[in-house]
């Protein structure tokens, strides 16, 4: 038979010895994490217990701002209908008015350039009006001159 070198039997004490010195300290880690997990577990069930408050009260905002937001939403869509009806009325007056308006602002127009005509100024009238315009502005100018005497 042969023997076991010295050597070998010094190597497998020393890695023995170590695996024990392991062995010992992962016992003791061991024990002093069960001690701190036994600790921190009231601790754990007290912010369990906070969490699911919190969480109710987050639903019940949240159903109370759905609520906030359907009726606010309903009443914004009955605005906007008012204000679609008020702005078709206007429309519908401007519509009717219209001509007279036009035709208002023709009017203050010639009579604008016709008081320029008679100032002399004519370079305002033609700036103010087209030279169709300014023709039927000065025809109607002598026209009304002749028939006043």
């Amino acid at each position: 038979m042969t023997e076991i070198p010295t050597w070998w039997l010094v190597l497998s004490a020393v890695f023995f010895g170590l695996n024990i010195l392991l062995l010992i300290g992962w016992i003791v880690a061991l024990t002093k994490i069960v001690g701190v997990v036994k600790a921190l577990q009231p601790k754990i069930s007290d912010l369990t217990t906070k969490v699911e408050g919190i969480a109710e009260k987050v639903n019940d905002l949240t159903t109370h701002t759905r609520e906030t937001v359907e009726n606010v939403g309903g009443r914004a869509k009955s605005v906007v209908g008012s204000v679609e009806k008020i702005a078709h009325t206007a429309s519908v007056q401007f519509e009717k008015f219209s001509p007279l308006l036009v035709g208002g602002l023709t009017a203050i127009k010639l009579l604008t350039a016709l008081r320029d005509y008679k100032k002399g100024n004519v370079s305002a009238m033609q700036a103010m009006l087209t030279p169709h315009e300014v023709e039927e502005a000065a025809e109607k100018a002598v026209a009304k001159k002749t028939s006043k005497k």
